[in-house]
């Protein structure tokens, strides 16, 4: 078992370029959220979705309820949908709260110090095979994409930082074009 400290509350952080289908290539990130001495970040993450009226338990990753899966869906043009572990956040007041909410999530996570970005291997390495893309199991091959080196690169730290960033670019256009702002 790998015992590394984490002390920012959010571990394990991946990203990945994939393309849904019908959909253009995207980023997205996957990380596991925890409460701990320095931080209740779980706690908050839950206290926002709290805050959305209607169901807001359609953005909750039931199976594995610390883990965010996010991600930009693009069709053509700029035209682009954010997707919480797997359901479109619709953009409406309601859902203001998660939006600003994954933006500053992102924002940390592009500035967080190498130290900070903790990877226990044992998730990498076993857990992750149908966490990392919300509604993927690589099965077998996810052996195989280890030791081709793919799911260290999901890992890598500078891989984290530019599919956090992208997330974030794409959070402020989705917000930009609901609040009427030209770019």
């Amino acid at each position: 078992m790998d015992n590394k400290i984490n002390f920012t509350g959010i571990k394990n952080i991946a990203s990945a370029e994939f393309a849904r289908q019908g959909f253009h290539p995207t980023k997205n990130i996957s990380l596991v959220l925890t409460d701990d001495f320095h931080g209740k970040d779980l706690q908050e993450f839950k206290t926002v979705l709290s805050k959305v009226k209607g169901d807001s338990s359609v953005y909750k990753n039931e199976e594995y309820p610390s883990v965010i899966n996010l991600e930009c869906l693009r069709e053509g043009g700029n035209q682009g949908w954010l997707s919480l572990n797997g359901t479109i956040l619709e953009e409406n007041d309601a859902n203001l709260p998660v939006f600003s909410y994954l933006a500053k999530l992102t924002r940390r996570i592009m500035n967080m110090p190498d130290k900070e970005m903790v990877v226990n291997n044992d998730y990498k390495n076993y857990a992750a095979n149908d966490i990392l893309i919300h509604g993927t199991d690589f099965g077998d091959s996810y052996e195989q994409l280890i030791k081709d080196g793919v799911v260290d690169k999901m890992f890598d730290r500078d891989n984290v930082r530019d599919g956090a960033k992208s997330l974030n670019n794409s959070i402020q256009k989705i917000m930009n074009k609901y609040f009427g702002i030209k770019e």
